[in-house]
């Protein structure tokens, strides 16, 4: 019997590969904006850290 793959399970594959490419791409383009952008001053790294608190009690 030949190593054949159901067309059905091919085809998902596929869009999975596909799906897989797309959100590496996004992940990368977001790196590469992340890298560019300047770095924080110190009134925006306090501003940041306010909104990263945890709310509603203390984080686990």
């Amino acid at each position: 019997m030949p190593n054949t793959l159901d067309p059905e399970r091919a085809r998902d594959l596929q869009r999975r590969a596909a799906k897989a490419r797309s959100v590496a791409a996004v992940e990368r383009r977001i790196r590469e904006l992340v890298d560019a952008a300047p770095p924080l001053s110190e009134e925006q790294r306090t501003r940041l850290a306010l909104l990263l608190r945890p709310s509603g009690g203390e984080a686990k």
